[in-house]
Formats: C-alpha cells, structure tokens, sequence
C-alpha cells in the first residue's frame, strides 16, 4: 500500500462521516442507507409479516432480501467471504419459504438470528482489520464511510453524539484517523447502556396541580436549584431553565431512560414527554393543559439538553426560487407541502404517514402501486443529484492557484446550467483537488465517478433512493395496515426519508413553474427515461437531466 495515498483516503473517509452525520448537510451529502446488520433484521422481520399476512403480496419480501444479499456479500465487516455467502444463502432461502411449515420457517429465522449476532459482535473490528492491512481505493472511501456510520446509528448511538465524536478525532489529526475512528467505534459499541437521569420543569399546568400520575414524578426544587447553579450560565438555555425553576409556583419531574449515549437518552426523554402532553390534551379535552420546558437538565452529564436541538428541517427551495409563499397553487401540491411541513410537529410514526401521503399525492393514480410511487420519485431524486452537487460546489470555498485561472470570470458570465456546466468542465481539465476542504473534495470526486460512469453510478445511487422511499412505503403499510409502531428500520427512515421526500418535492414544484410546465407523472417519466439512455449515445449532459 502507498502510505501517502492511504493517509489522504482516510481523512476523505473521515471528514466525509463528518458531513454525513450533519444534520444541517444538504439532502444530496445526507446519510441515506440503513446498515448491513439493521438490514438484515428488517428481513428477518418483513418475512414474519408476510407469512402472517399482514404484508399481503411477498413483493416487498423479495425486493428487500434481494438487496440485503447484496449488501451482505459486499460488507467485510460481516465476516470472511465464507460467512458472508452462508448469510445470503440463507436470506435467499427465508424470501422463498412462505408455503413451508411454520417449524422449517422458525429454523431458518433462528439460523440467520445467530448469524446476525455473530456478525454483529466484532463488525468494526473487522473494518479495522481491512482499512489496517487491505487499505483503501477512491472508490471506496464514500461506501465505507457510509457503512461505518449506520452500523454506529443502527447500534443506538445519536447523531449528535456520534458527529461529537467525530469532530473531536478529526481535531487530533491523527495520521491513520479511520482506522482510529473505526477502534474507537468499536470500543464504543463493546461497552455497555448507561442510565441517565433528567430533570424537567412543568412549563403549563404546574399551577393546578391536578394532573393525574404527575404529582409521583414530582423532584425536589432545590436539589435542581442547587445543581443548576454550578452550570455555566451566560447561555440562552441556560436562562429558559433558569426562569422556569426561579418561579414560585415552579415545579420539576425526574425522568431516566437507559441508552448508549446522553444525546439518545435525551431523545427518549423527549418522546416520553411528548406523549404526556399528547394524553394530557386528549384527556383534557384541549391543548396546552399540560406543557413541559424545551430545555431540561442532564443530571448524570451535568449539562442542558434541548428538546429542538438537533432536529432536522426539510426544505423545498424552489418555493422562494420562483417565489410562491403568496401564489395560488394548484390543490395537489398545495396538499403536498402541507403535509411534508406538518411532519415537523408530529411523531416518528405519524410522520410516516404524512411523508408518504405528500409522495403519493404528487405521483399516486389510479391503478397505481405504492412501489411505483416509491421508483418514481426515486427516479426523479435520482436525476437531481448530480446538479445538486455541483450547485453545492459552486459555493465552495477553491484553492487561490485554481481561482487564478480565468474560471471566476467565465462564470460571472453563465447562469443557471451553464454555471454547472462550466464547473464540471473545470474538474475533468483540473481534477477535484480544486477545492480545498476534504469533503468537497470528496464531492467533487463523486461527480467525477458519475461523469465517467453515468449509467453505472446513477443507477447505484437511484437503488439507494429506491431503498429509501420503498421503506417509507412498507413503514407506511405496517403502520396503518399491521398497527406496527416499531420496526426495526423505522428509525433509518425517519432519519433519510424526509430529506429526500422534500428534494422530489422540490422538482415536482420546480418542475410545474417553468415556462415549459410538466406535471409530476410526467416527471418522473421523464427522470425514468434519462436513465435509462445514459446507457447510450443519446444522453443528455449528468447536470441537466431533467430539463
């Protein structure tokens, strides 16, 4: 292995689970994929909800053990080659078993169920094993940094906590960081949950008092008054919680929750929250009888923690692009964007619901299939990516000998395509040392890859994106149809989809205020079609194909 070449791929890897982790990163630097072991899990349960019927067709079955097997053979951090094909082997085998006695089923299940554990116990020490010794090629610095990442989410850790983490190790300038990163990780799963206590002040309704099973919860005030004093105290958080504990009619409950990190048992805390206030309206018959502070106290961590803080936003810019706040639109994306908004106030299952239903709105028809709706805006996100890339670029921060070229003032003069195309230009003459930050420079090597292979590359990242609104479907479906309300997978949904949902919108939306209007369907026709033909000649350039 060239040493030099591997140091350089191994920051890329690690600034890339940088951004990844972020949850301010752009939908098209977003971490999309669920892990290899969570994967495998999600077949193991949407088999037992096909043979119990509440998946009534085994479509969803085959298209999701087809990937996982895919997935699987592909991951060295499963195992040897040998484990890994028994594992597929044995995947493929549960996705043909519907019409087999319910014992030869439980066999299978148990088998791959002691596969997973065995996979699951030393996942990134292998990692490590293969970045030490097999090292790294360009090609695969995006999938391994993507990989590492989930198998991190997917074993419990928080966003927040994992891109603290990280931000700390890329501080050390370690020499060989991933491989550092991928032990530490490891290290980090080996160690087990940790109890965590919180203290909440009552925002609304401390005053009446009379709120059933509240009174139980009830902590000392000056205990909290006391811990709170020794927190450093210029912050706004500081001072929300502050006021609510200085008040005379202040009253606090204390809440634990068991999770791998602060951040996650935070989460939990406020999940709980939420639905004491959900029950608190229900049973009262209005909203706001009983509210809790957005800021509350981490007592094992000595820190605030708030309720709004790390939360994730989606965003539809093509709505101020042609400025429509005001602007009449027609009934199917007005409903569109009202449920992709109101998803921010609602709980991960509910979200679910409303995701879907401003996908379908859009692309739903008579006659059609939740997975057709699923492809299509796969196909449409699909065909957005490069263009998205390279309008992030653009506002990149380049390297001065780069930007003494004549480049600056080329683009001053193109707009719109033209400014990607002339950036794309730039790469293929320079290269994606252009720029000067590791994940634009990753970037820019994506683009890179998608410009040498078209057809390949786009058709990988579009199964990403077929991944991820399949699942938002098959959530969907499990909710309303099996009142399941805890998949495995829901989680990587809720934190994927909606990222994703709000890039398709934003086309569809784009799309219907050109001066050449095309309708969602149609759309995603077209985004179909455009794929298909980078196979050949009659390709359309990679930052125009929906146009």
């Amino acid at each position: 292995m060239d040493d030099s070449k591997q140091k350089h791929l191994q920051r890329l890897a690690a600034s890339r689970m940088h951004e990844l982790i972020d949850v301010r990163s752009p939908w098209n630097r977003s971490l999309w994929q669920l892990g290899t072991i969570q994967s495998i899990r999600e077949v193991l349960e949407c088999a037992q909800a096909t043979w119990s019927g509440a998946i009534p067709k085994p479509a969803a079955l085959e298209y999701v053990s087809s990937r996982c097997c895919s997935a699987v053979r592909s991951d060295v951090g499963v195992g040897p080659e040998t484990v890994r094909d028994l594992l597929a082997e044995k995947i493929e085998q549960l996705a043909a078993k519907k019409s087999s006695p319910q014992h030869v089923k439980a066999i299978l299940s148990t088998d791959i169920e002691e596969l997973i554990s065995r996979a699951n116990r030393d996942y990134l020490q292998r990692w490590h094993n293969h970045v030490s010794t097999v090292g790294l090629s360009d090609k695969d610095v995006e999938r391994t940094a993507r990989l590492i990442l989930t198998h991190l989410l997917d074993d419990g850790f928080d966003r927040t906590h994992i891109h603290g983490f990280l931000t700390a190790q890329i501080k050390g300038s370690s020499e060989k960081i991933l491989e550092d990163i991928i032990q530490k990780g490891h290290d980090m799963c080996r160690k087990p949950e940790q109890e965590y206590s919180f203290a909440i002040p009552v925002r609304h309704g401390n005053k009446e008092r009379n709120i059933p099973s509240l009174e139980s919860k009830l902590i000392d005030l000056e205990t909290i008054r006391e811990e709170t004093s020794l927190l450093e105290n210029d912050s706004f958080d500081y001072k929300i919680f502050n006021r609510l504990i200085s008040q005379d009619s202040a009253a606090v409950i204390g809440l634990s929750e068991i999770a791998r990190d602060p951040h996650t048992a935070a989460n939990k805390v406020y999940e709980r929250l939420s639905k004491i206030e959900e029950r608190a309206s229900v049973g009262r018959g209005h909203n706001g009888v009983l509210t809790f502070s957005p800021v509350f106290l981490d007592r094992t961590s000595k820190k605030l923690r708030n309720r709004r803080s790390g939360s994730q936003s989606v965003i539809v810019p093509s709505l101020d692009r042609h400025s429509l706040y005001t602007e009449e639109l027609n009934t199917q994306l007005d409903n569109a964007l009202g449920m992709l908004s109101s998803r921010e106030h609602l709980s991960s299952v509910a979200s679910v619901a409303m995701l879907w239903a401003s996908a379908e709105g859009l692309l739903g028809h008579p006659g059609a299939q939740g997975i057709d709706v699923a492809d299509g805006m796969a196909a449409i996100v699909a065909c957005s990516f490069p263009r998205a890339e390279l309008e992030d670029l653009l506002r990149k921060e380049m390297t001065d000998d780069f930007l003494s070229t004549d480049f600056s003032t080329k683009l001053e003069s193109e707009s719109g395509s033209g400014r990607a195309r002339l950036l794309l230009e730039a790469l293929q003459e320079y290269g994606s040392s252009i720029f000067v930050k590791d994940q634009d420079i990753a970037a820019a090597s994506r683009i890179l890859q998608i410009q040498s292979e078209p057809h390949e590359t786009l058709t990988r990242i579009q199964n990403y994106f077929k991944d991820v609104f399949r699942r938002l479907y098959y959530q969907r479906n499990f909710i309303m149809h099996a009142a399941k309300f805890d998949s495995v997978s829901l989680p990587s949904t809720m934190r994927s989809a909606p990222k994703l949902v709000a890039a398709g919108v934003d086309r569809v939306v784009h799309a219907q205020h050109v001066k050449a209007p095309v309708t969602p369907l149609s759309l995603a026709s077209r985004a179909r079609n455009e794929l298909d033909l980078l196979k050949g000649d009659g390709a359309r350039e990679i930052y125009r194909l929906l146009k």
